[in-house]
């Protein structure tokens, strides 16, 4: 999905803790969205799908900064349930990497603490969609 690939470099090309806080949201808005795409898919894979919803939503607040809107990728179909899982999960493990580090070099106190809780966010989110992984 090329709106994932997009994610992970806007993720990649943050200098600082706004930039982090910015691109952070929009990650978990696409985690959201790409999740919520595939709830209906399949039985087995309902709860998988399900239990990060709520999770991609919470870090997505955690970060509370007017964050635009991510649109669903148009070519979110052509991809496998276990591929999105699999590239979501990815996507999830990069951002908490790096809200850790935007933790650490956060002037305030109340940046420190959001991204601190959106990368344990992040880190949650991934175990659901690749426990395996």
């Amino acid at each position: 999905m090329h709106t994932i690939d997009a994610i992970h470099e806007r993720l990649d090309a943050v200098v600082d803790t706004e930039g982090m806080l910015t691109a952070g949201s929009e990650a978990f808005e696409l985690i959201h969205r790409v999740c919520a795409a595939y709830v209906g898919n399949a039985p087995e894979s309902y709860a998988m799908w399900m239990s990060a919803i709520p999770l991609a939503c919470e870090g997505r607040d955690e970060l509370a900064c007017g964050y635009p809107v991510v649109q669903l990728p148009e070519d979110f179909e052509a991809v496998s349930e276990d591929d999105a899982a699999d590239r979501l999960a990815a996507l999830a493990e990069r951002l908490g990497v790096l809200l850790r580090s935007a933790a650490d070099s956060a002037a305030r106190r109340e940046d420190q603490h959001a991204c601190r809780r959106a990368a344990a966010v992040a880190d949650e989110i991934r175990e659901r969609l690749a426990p395996d992984g």
